[in-house]
Formats: C-alpha cells, sequence, structure tokens
C-alpha cells in the first residue's frame, strides 16, 4: 500500500546476503544447482540465493557496508560487467538485481 514504509532490513538478512555473495564465490561445482543459505538464526531453513535476493528487494533499501559491495567483484567478467552497469550504485537493492542477474546468467550458461 503506498505511503507504508517498506520492511526494514534486519541483521539475519544482511548475514544472508552476505553468505550469499560468499556462496557465489565457491559455486563451481553442479552449477545447474544453484546454492542455499540460511536466513534465520534458528539455521534450519535454507533459500536459494534468487530468494534471498528478493527478501532484500521487499525491505528498505540501505547503503552496502563497502566489504560486501567489493565482495560483488567476484573474479566473473559476467559479475563485474553487471555491477558496472549499476553505475557505482552502492545499496542493497542494486546489490540483490546485480547478484540475482548473474546467477540467472550462471544457470543459463550450464
Amino acid at each position: 500500500m503506498p505511503g507504508q514504509p517498506a520492511n526494514p532490513l534486519t541483521p539475519e538478512l544482511k548475514q544472508a546476503f552476505k553468505d550469499a555473495i560468499r556462496a557465489c564465490e565457491d559455486w563451481t561445482h553442479q552449477p545447474d544447482r544453484e546454492p542455499e543459505v540460511y536466513v534465520n538464526p534458528d539455521r534450519f531453513t535454507r533459500y536459494k540465493i534468487t530468494a534471498i535476493c528478493q527478501f532484500i528487494l521487499a525491505c528498505e533499501n540501505e547503503l552496502l557496508p563497502k566489504e560486501i559491495f567489493e565482495a560483488l567483484y567476484i573474479p566473473d567478467e559476467t559479475r563485474g560487467k553487471l555491477k558496472r552497469l549499476f553505475g557505482g550504485d552502492e545499496t542493497y537493492h542494486a546489490g540483490a538485481y546485480c547478484l540475482a542477474e548473474w546467477v540467472r546468467h550462471k544457470r543459463r550458461r550450464s
């Protein structure tokens, strides 16, 4: 509904996004199987990286910490190109779009 504030980004969701980036760094085996990470502290439920990105996009936008923004430069040409397309937008929303597009591109290549 217009005028209502979006959900705030929780510390758990911020950590899940960081973990999702890290999971992409290790995603070399089974390219057809998207990595999953935990979101909540109970550590029972895992979500695919693209789901984490959708959760981020449903929340208020915030600036990314520098370390997470820099982590989006995984040594992959496609990821770097996507990141540059956002023109230096260092927000969680831009990062989530970038990461989700990178995952889609990787899955198409497999």
